[in-house]
């Protein structure tokens, strides 16, 4: 099966904190939003958001990935946007913050109406709709449309900038279609320097934990809606979150396989309109 990816290059709250393991990485990668490059013995999946991620570094580069094949979760993504904060008691200290995807801005009568009315029309007119192609070339058309960030505290490119123009961080948001479930990914590779700075102590860097949390936005509750626990499926021109792809072994994380289809569907019930984070702690490796 084709693999649906778009590069990027450039650059309910968990309350456990789940360690990942310190890994140094001597390969090459390409930033793809695909897991093909990573072991699994390091991916982790989180027990209260199922999110799947993991981390590692080389002398130069720290590198992220997160997954989820839970389509609610991928549809409110896409749709609220996602943030990464790094924190650590390095001298100097490191408070920085990555938003990527951004929420997606509704133009009035925009892209949305036209899905529907164009999938409405299909069956008025009695033919057979395919939802998981409609699916695939929606959530094509989003990753696509993705295109910008907001960097703050780091030691290169801040504000809210176009991904061409970053300086030193490369990320990409794919969908894997070999896996049983279709996978979202997003992959980041961020600049050791970009991160702490060009000149820090960086003993210290290497003996001090990093704390990354990765938090999917909650999605707006619409005007007038009463309480929690609503769920939206599908729909055109939702952002969504992100679970676990494949199972992990990463300290903290509940080892496993990549999920079947029935497991793609376990957060079915998830709460839209809540933020959901991950929060992990990482030291950076040394060659051996």
């Amino acid at each position: 099966m084709k693999r649906i990816i778009v590069l990027l290059a450039i650059s309910f709250f968990a309350h456990q904190v789940s360690a990942q393991n310190t890994t140094y990485f001597t390969g090459s990668s390409a930033i793809d939003g695909l897991s093909a490059d990573w072991s699994e013995e390091i991916l982790s999946v989180d027990e209260k958001t199922k999110f799947t991620t993991a981390i590692r570094n080389d002398s130069e580069n720290l590198y992220i990935l997160f997954q989820t094949a839970d389509r609610l979760a991928i549809n409110k993504l896409l749709q609220a946007g996602m943030e990464i904060t790094f924190k650590a008691k390095t001298k100097p200290k490191l408070n920085a913050k990555l938003e990527f995807p951004l929420e997606t801005v509704r133009a009035q009568g925009g892209n949305r109406g036209q899905g529907q009315r164009a999938a409405q029309g299909q069956r008025n007119s009695g033919e057979a709709v395919d939802r998981e192609k409609l699916f695939k070339e929606r959530i094509e058309r989003q990753l696509q449309s993705k295109n910008q960030a907001k960097l703050k505290g780091f030691s290169a490119s801040n504000g809210h900038l176009l991904l061409t123009d970053l300086d030193g961080v490369e990320m990409a948001l794919g969908m894997d279609e070999t896996t049983e479930a279709p996978t979202f990914g997003y992959e980041i590779k961020i600049a050791l320097k970009t991160l702490y700075g060009m000149a820090p102590n960086w003993d210290k860097v290497y003996s001090t934990e990093l704390a990354i949390n990765i938090t999917v936005n909650g999605i707006e509750r619409p005007q007038g809606a009463g309480g929690g626990g609503t769920s939206l499926r599908g729909g055109g021109g939702g952002r969504g979150g992100a679970g676990g792809g494949r199972g992990g072994g990463g300290r903290g994380g509940a080892g496993g396989r990549r999920p079947n289809a029935n497991q793609a569907q376990s957060n079915s019930g998830v709460d839209m309109f809540s933020d959901q984070t991950v929060k992990l702690k990482y030291t950076l490796s040394k060659e051996n």
